[in-house]
C-alpha cells in the first residue's frame, strides 16, 4: 500500500510540475502582449526572422503610443525551458542587464535582469487586445 501511495504521489507531483510550466515548453509561447503594472505600459513580443524574439513597449500611460525596444535577440533555451541570451534595457535608468524570462505557474511572464549578480525580477501580465 505504501508503495502504491508513493507512486501515486510521485505521478501527481510530476503532473503538477508539468502543468505549472506548460508555456515554458514551447518557444513561441512568449509571442504576445503584456501589461507592466510598475510603469503602466504595454509590451509586445514578436518573433524575428532569425528565430530570436524582440520585446518592445508599444504604449505607455506617460507617452501614449511608443516604439521602444526593451530586448532584442532573445533566444529560447529548450534545456532550461526559458528565454535568455540577450540584454534587456531599462530606458528610465539607462541600464542594460542580462535577461532571463519564463512563465510562472499562474501564467505571468517573469522577467529578470542582472548586472554583475545584482538584479530585479518583475511580473508582466498577459493581455489580449
Amino acid at each position: 500500500m505504501k508503495k502504491f501511495l508513493f507512486t501515486l504521489a510521485a505521478l501527481l507531483i510530476g503532473a503538477l510540475a508539468f502543468a505549472q510550466n506548460a508555456k515554458n515548453n514551447t518557444a513561441d509561447s512568449i509571442v504576445g502582449k503584456y501589461f507592466i503594472e510598475k510603469n503602466d505600459s504595454k509590451v509586445e513580443f514578436v518573433k524575428n526572422a532569425d528565430g530570436t524574439y524582440k520585446g518592445f513597449v508599444y504604449w505607455s500611460a506617460e507617452n501614449g503610443k511608443e516604439d521602444v525596444v526593451l530586448v532584442n535577440g532573445l533566444k529560447y533555451n529548450a534545456e532550461k525551458k526559458r528565454w535568455d541570451g540577450a540584454k534587456i534595457s531599462d530606458p528610465t535608468r539607462g541600464i542594460k542587464a542580462n535577461c532571463t524570462i519564463l512563465f510562472t505557474k499562474d501564467g505571468m511572464l517573469q522577467v529578470s535582469g542582472k548586472v554583475m549578480g545584482i538584479g530585479e525580477t518583475h511580473l508582466w501580465k498577459p493581455i489580449s487586445e
